[in-house]
């Protein structure tokens, strides 16, 4: 059950992309040939207009096929004018940007509804673990011991608010005071950086009931939270680039699959928020300058306005078929990587957590 919820959802995330794509094409004036609901064999369609609406055999995902970037059918009645290419940049920028945009936005959407309807589990200041190697594992610091306050601010049990302070003082050591059973011990230590982030090496234990959040405080966290999802795919991309991520580390569709499932098991609150990151990585990745990608086209139409006029179509064909074949041999590489390292991610689905 939690695959086929998990595959469906998944479809949602590409079905929205491909909405986006529609609904700016359709307001440029560019000619949509067909709109599908799926992939594979049609099984049923209905023609609007010049656009026909399908819905195709394997419901994952969607496409649309648009006039100057796919060919035409037989029946096609689309006029010269309604050619992608035939337009000016802003409105060929809007649809092909579009795509990416409906699924930062559906990201964003789910995000607030995950902190109006589920509510959040907000971290306490009550210290679950203590990170080995870390400022935390050289001082007097315990599971269970409690931060009541940072340099004599009082933190209120809130783990988000003593992050967030602590990012505001200046480098060096910090006092804090902890209360221990009857007792409070005052402590001092030297944070570290790490992933952008100053942190001493605790994990602090989730609140026991969930925070729900007023619309207006709900759209504030959700952008945080949107933001904080863009940010965090720029990084992985440099963390692949550099070498930082291992070939374990990286997951395709199987592992993305593998991943959700294991946060439909969590709660739905945590399988929407994996579904929400998905569809922010899917829309920020897409916008990337690489050949096949969305952002590759938007290269195009950069250089076509710096030079003033249109690039070679034909060259323009050749390397975005060539990288789409470079693509899909990433994506086999990464299909086999998924299956070879499937019991050690499933190991670290349960194990991974980032120390404050």
């Amino acid at each position: 059950m939690s695959f086929i919820i998990t595959i469906f959802a998944l479809s949602i995330v590409i079905f929205i992309h491909e909405l986006g794509h529609l609904i700016a094409a359709k307001w440029a004036k560019i000619g949509v040939y067909e709109f599908a609901i799926g992939m594979g064999p049609k099984l049923i369609g209905r023609k609007w207009g010049e656009t026909e609406y399908t819905i195709r055999l394997l419901p994952i995902g969607g496409f649309v096929k648009l006039a100057g970037m796919d060919d035409a059918p037989e029946n096609a009645h689309v006029s010269t004018d309604q050619d992608l290419y035939s337009k000016k940049p802003f409105p060929r920028f809007v649809t092909i940007s579009a795509g990416s945009v409906f699924n930062i936005l559906l990201g964003f959407i789910i995000f607030v509804v995950i902190y109006t309807g589920f509510g959040v589990h907000l971290p306490s200041t009550v210290i679950d673990s203590v990170v080995t190697n870390t400022p935390a594992s050289g001082v007097d610091i315990r599971p269970g011991d409690q931060i009541v306050s940072l340099n004599n601010l009082q933190i209120n049990n809130n783990g988000a608010r003593f992050m967030d302070e602590l990012q505001k003082l200046p480098p060096g050591q910090v006092g804090i005071q902890i209360k221990r059973g009857g007792d409070i011990l005052d402590v001092h230590i030297a944070p570290i950086q790490q992933n952008h982030r100053r942190v001493i090496g605790v994990m602090f234990k989730l609140s026991d009931t969930p925070t729900h959040f007023g619309p207006i405080n709900a759209v504030k966290w959700g952008l945080k939270t949107t933001m904080a999802s863009v940010e965090m795919v720029f990084y992985s991309v440099k963390m692949m680039a550099t070498g930082g991520v291992k070939p374990k580390e990286m997951a395709g569709v199987v592992g993305i699959v593998q991943m959700a499932s294991f946060g439909y098991h969590q709660g739905f609150d945590s399988f929407l928020k994996f579904i929400a990151m998905i569809s922010i990585s899917l829309g920020v990745f897409n916008l990337f300058p690489l050949p096949a990608l969305d952002g590759g086209h938007l290269a195009f139409l950069a250089i076509e306005v710096v030079r003033g006029k249109p690039l070679n179509r034909k060259w323009e064909t050749l390397v975005t078929n060539t990288g789409f074949a470079l693509l899909m041999a990433l994506m086999v590489f990464i299909l086999v990587n998924d299956i070879i390292h499937w019991t050690d991610r499933n190991k670290a689905l349960h194990t991974t957590s980032s120390p404050r």
